[in-house]
């Protein structure tokens, strides 16, 4: 389900005055470095009335930036994210949206603006680049998300239970951002996201939490349990979760999720899942693509996920390409025209169980629509019914 067009297009609308030459009824302020009346983006969230539209232009912009109780669009005056360089202040996120007081919500788009720097560490942690709380709605287009760090979703944090659904579509991209869990992207309880239109998640790491020696989940995306996690035409590449160096004396850092890490419900209408990876020296790996926790008559569509892998040097790694988990063993679920092709699981341990190279299954598992599972190694599915294919 890709985002309202009429809602981007209306907010849009106030800036046509710049971009298009058109005649605008909601206001337009611009920031600039020299010669605009508002030097920082913050300056003209402060002065901007709801609806309105702050136009950016080129450079390098240095300040955390909160938007509280108005819808806004922030955009770049050329339209290239490359031009607007917005950089967080050394101590919390580079945007905070939303009051967090369980108020109205309000829209917030974010266009062609590249959002880096940010580091959360202190009071909820989440959020490095775009923390999204309560009373706010992200809406980001056309966008880079780089170079954050926190403790969950080191570029973008969702906490907005009950509220309207988030949205990161149109070419965005989510790179190179670390955190606890959700190296790219967290998606707190009770809240959702929209993750469309081939926005790339690539290059992000869980690294795990070396304070409480707990294992990396979600290297590209981590949804927590109650969640709602749309996945349409999104490309999430090259993401890892691994363990502190602490989990070398316990041995109980499970990690898992290289690319997506889900405990809530998933709806997939086409995603690419590629190289992604878990890399745990000291416990378990599971889910090189994806660890999803599958729920009864549940079908994930659309699916390719491919050259990922699982690596454990003690204990047992599965589910190379995924690992679909449950609390009821029993569960019936599908995979509906998807790839499981060449992914990959290893245990730098003999005594370990055999390994799914492909699928780590529960339950029984239903491929329809022509759905192929092969060059997985050492075996295309393990565990409750798999497929004979």
């Amino acid at each position: 389900m890709k985002y309202s067009r009429g809602r981007v297009v209306a907010c849009l609308a106030a800036a046509c005055a710049v971009l298009t030459g058109s005649v605008c009824s909601a206001a337009n302020l611009n920031v600039c470095l020299d010669t605009c009346s508002h030097k920082t983006v913050q300056s003209a969230v402060d002065a901007a009335a709801n609806n309105d539209q702050i136009i950016v232009y080129p450079g390098r912009y240095v300040g955390n930036i909160t938007i509280v109780g108005k819808s806004l669009g922030i955009i770049s005056s050329t339209r290239n994210p490359n031009d607007v360089i917005l950089i967080g202040a050394g101590r919390g996120p580079v945007f905070t949206l939303g009051a967090n007081n369980g108020g109205p919500y309000y829209d917030e788009f974010l266009y062609y603006i590249t959002i880096t720097g940010g580091s959360h560490f202190g009071g909820t942690g989440e959020g490095g680049g775009v923390q999204v709380r309560q009373g706010a709605t992200l809406i980001l287009l056309n966008s880079n998300v780089i170079g954050n760090t926190a403790s969950a979703g080191g570029g973008v944090s969702m906490n907005t239970p009950g509220g309207p659904t988030n949205s990161i579509q149109q070419s965005c991209l989510v790179s190179s951002n670390t955190a606890y869990i959700g190296g790219g992207i967290y998606v707190a309880p009770h809240s959702s996201l929209n993750l469309s239109d081939q926005c790339v998640v690539s290059n992000n790491t869980a690294s795990g939490n070396p304070n409480t020696n707990s294992g990396g989940l979600g290297g590209g995306v981590y949804a927590a349990a109650t969640s709602q996690l749309t996945l349409a035409e999104p490309i999430i590449t090259n993401n890892s979760a691994t363990a502190p160096l602490g989990c070398q004396t316990t041995h109980q850092c499970p990690a898992a999720g290289g690319g997506i890490y889900a405990l809530g419900q998933v709806q997939s209408f086409g995603a690419d899942l590629m190289q992604n990876n878990v890399y745990n020296p000291w416990g378990t790996a599971q889910g090189g693509g994806m660890y999803v926790v599958v729920s009864p008559a549940q079908v994930l569509g659309g699916l390719t996920i491919d050259h990922n892998y699982v690596y454990s040097g003690s204990l047992p790694a599965s589910g190379g390409g995924l690992y679909a988990a449950s609390t009821d063993p029993k569960v019936s679920w599908k995979l509906d025209t998807s790839f499981v092709l060449f992914n990959n699981a290893t245990a730098n341990d003999p005594s370990a169980p055999p390994a799914a190279g492909g699928i780590q299954n529960v339950g029984k598992l239903t491929v329809t629509g022509g759905t192929t599972l092969t060059g997985n190694f050492p075996s295309q599915c393990l565990g409750g019914e798999c497929p004979t294919n």
